[in-house]
């Protein structure tokens, strides 16, 4: 009788993006957001403030990362998954991140 070889091969997919955006950029998508939201004498205020200050709060460029690993099993059951979304302006920014994993699996073959 021959011998059965059995090879348990877990797979993966994993992407990675990042995004820049210049801080020339970012000072006019700043800019536009304000005159959007505000009007009259709070608009001119906040302007005048926005262009003494802007400079120094903004001194870096903005980056987007946007990052996804999915890790199977061989019978294409997911195994783990990871999504993080990572926003920057200079060295500040906000990291989100959701990590799930399965509590139980049971495979009846």
């Amino acid at each position: 009788m021959g011998k059965f070889l059995w090879t348990v091969v877990d797979y993966k997919i994993e992407a990675d993006t990042y995004n820049y955006i210049p801080k020339d950029d970012v000072r006019a998508i700043l800019k536009g957001l304000v005159e959007g939201i505000l009007k009259g004498d709070e608009l001119s205020d906040v302007k005048n403030d926005i262009g003494d200050n802007l400079d120094k709060q903004v001194n870096g460029r903005m980056l987007y990362n946007d990052y996804l690993l999915i890790e199977y099993y061989s019978d294409g059951w997911p195994k783990k998954i990871v999504k993080q979304e990572k926003n920057m302006i200079g060295n500040n920014g906000k990291l989100s991140q959701k990590y799930i994993i399965p509590c139980y699996r049971s495979v009846q073959h």
